[in-house]
């Protein structure tokens, strides 16, 4: 550990990242002699890659760099202008790195059209199975209304106002069968809370607000149906997550969702931008409990499969680079 300014397990502003650079940077030597590593892996190019930078040129210690989303330009997040301008010294961290690995075949892709000559793989991000489980009672239907979680931040390119117009189709088509829990923080909350009072849903739609790990596991744990209507992602956490509570999912039909739901028993594709291809997605599994259960267990298996940490932990361990690959900095 070392010290930041960072609060918060889920989130940072820049004046956090920025923090851990600078602490980063001063730790280096401690860190060298206490550990004496003979690799570093980055999460995020920016500012781990930073980091590594330094170590790679005072101590000559390879680094990979694990891509993310934010660290990758075309990526919603940060701004189009701030991609711009770290965009050199992203660039200049990429080519030194000795791997770069993406979390998604769809970032990866992503990340090409930046860098087209670079090789970048692919290695999915792990969810904690002990941790993420299903509930230990069974989730019974018809004994209260449905349950609908969204779990994430709330911002712009999670179209989160598009779930509440679809929520108001829902409520038309079957009124008080189900609730919808939206857990997390995000400038998009007063838009959201305000289109809410409009369709006059208060009632059907509750704000969590920011939820630490164990209530988040709570919440998906008292959850029937997980949604996730994003317009872009690399590989979401909370999706994965939320597979491992053994939750169908209803998700926008993008890469990256498509890259999670292997199975088409384990859950529904729809168009994110479109309130009536969401309701609808939404209302078939509110009045088809039996599907519930068949679209739970089959996305809890393909996490067993393939995005348990034991799993994810050898594919990337895979991709470690030997004492003879090429040394960027010779380059």
């Amino acid at each position: 550990r070392i010290p930041v300014f960072r609060r918060y397990l889920n989130y940072a502003n820049a004046l956090e990242v920025l923090s851990f650079g600078v602490s980063g940077m001063l730790s280096t030597r401690w860190i060298l002699e206490r550990f004496r590593p003979e690799l570093i892996v980055c999460c995020h190019s920016i500012p781990s890659g930073l980091i590594a930078l330094h170590t790679l040129k005072r101590h000559r210690i390879p680094f990979l760099t694990l891509l993310r989303g934010q660290d990758v330009p075309g990526y919603p997040e940060p701004s189009r202008w701030m991609h711009t301008l770290a965009w050199p010294v992203n660039r200049y961290i990429w080519r030194k790195s000795r791997r770069l690995i993406a979390n998604s075949k769809g970032l990866a892709d992503l990340a090409h059209e930046s860098a087209p000559g670079l090789r970048i793989d692919v290695v999915n991000n792990g969810v904690n199975m002990e941790l993420y489980r299903p509930p230990r009672e069974p989730r019974t239907a018809g004994t209260r209304p449905v349950r609908v979680v969204y779990v994430g931040r709330l911002v712009r390119y999670k179209r989160l106002p598009k779930l509440i117009e679809a929520w108001a189709k829902v409520e038309k088509a079957s009124p008080g069968s189900a609730e919808l829990a939206i857990a997390g923080f995000g400038p998009e909350q007063p838009k959201m809370e305000e289109l809410a009072a409009k369709l006059d849903l208060t009632h059907g739609v509750k704000f969590l607000g920011r939820l630490d790990q164990s209530k988040v596991i709570e919440t998906l744990q008292g959850a029937d149906i997980f949604i996730s209507l994003a317009e872009m992602e690399g590989l979401p956490n909370s999706v994965l997550e939320a597979m491992s509570c053994a939750l169908p999912t209803v998700l926008s039909d993008i890469g990256p969702h498509r890259e999670l739901i292997e199975d088409p028993k384990a859950g529904l594709f729809c168009d994110g931008g479109d309130a009536a291809s969401v309701a609808d997605a939404l209302l078939d599994l509110i009045r088809q409990p039996e599907h519930r259960a068949e679209f739970g267990r089959a996305a809890r298996a393909i996490i067993e499969k393939r995005f348990a940490w034991d799993h994810v932990t050898r594919q990337l361990a895979s991709h470690f680079p030997g004492r003879d690959s090429p040394d960027p900095e010779a380059a």
